[in-house]
């Protein structure tokens, strides 16, 4: 009995990928200060709503797609080109800005690892970036609250800005994770597979055992 609940608590591990963790980088190019927000250990999640809090004082949010209103920042490639941006804007009265993105049927979840976001700041000096909220939702609607960072002071750039004023961003900012979900699912399935052949082995090997005891008629 203690073996079976062994394989039983094996198959429930190799099913779970643990809590979300966003992390924080920075990037020092052309005068800019950027922000790079990395989400991991995900497992089948279909959206993200994520409001963070940022020093207006100290801080100024440089407008990432001038063909939209208002001030934008660079949703990653975490979700791939085919997520729906529910919001993605930057209010300055609320010291905030916030990212909610959704993957539409029948896009697959995503799983693993990747680049969630990107913020350009132009500043002069240091101001604190915090997230306020961060929450993973799945395809059933379940939502999964995230492991949060420790606020993070944005230093000014001292690289110097182009002359052209174009802003370009950075290319280890923008990665292909594309490849690391699929990686993650295929560990799990070859975890579960393992753990299913290995119970048929043991019940097996019990029941040939109580066959060998049986005493002869």
């Amino acid at each position: 009995m203690r073996i079976l609940l062994l394989i039983f608590t094996l198959i429930a591990s190799t099913s779970s990928a643990g809590t979300p963790v966003l992390s924080f980088s920075t990037q020092d190019k052309e005068g800019i200060r950027w922000l790079i927000l990395e989400a991991t250990a995900l497992d089948n999640i279909y959206g993200v709503d994520l409001i963070l809090d940022y020093d207006t004082a100290a801080l100024e949010v440089v407008d990432l797609d001038s063909g939209k209103s208002g001030i934008q920042i660079q949703s990653g490639s975490l979700f791939g080109t085919s997520a729906f941006e529910v919001s993605n804007s930057v209010d300055t009265r609320k010291h905030s800005i916030r990212l909610a993105l959704s993957l539409l049927n029948p896009a697959p979840a995503v799983s693993g690892s990747g680049i969630l976001a990107t913020i350009a700041f132009k500043n002069t000096k240091p101001g604190i970036v915090q997230v306020k909220q961060l929450e993973f939702g799945t395809k059933e609607g379940r939502l999964i609250s995230a492991e949060l960072p420790q606020p993070v002071l944005v230093e000014p750039a001292r690289s110097a800005a182009t002359t052209s004023g174009k802003v370009s961003i950075p290319a280890l900012a923008i990665p292909d994770y594309s490849a690391s979900g699929r990686d993650n699912n295929l560990i799990y399935i070859l975890g579960g597979v393992f753990a299913f052949l290995l119970l048929i082995n043991i019940v097996f090997f019990m029941y040939w055992r109580q066959k060998v005891k049986r005493p002869a008629v």
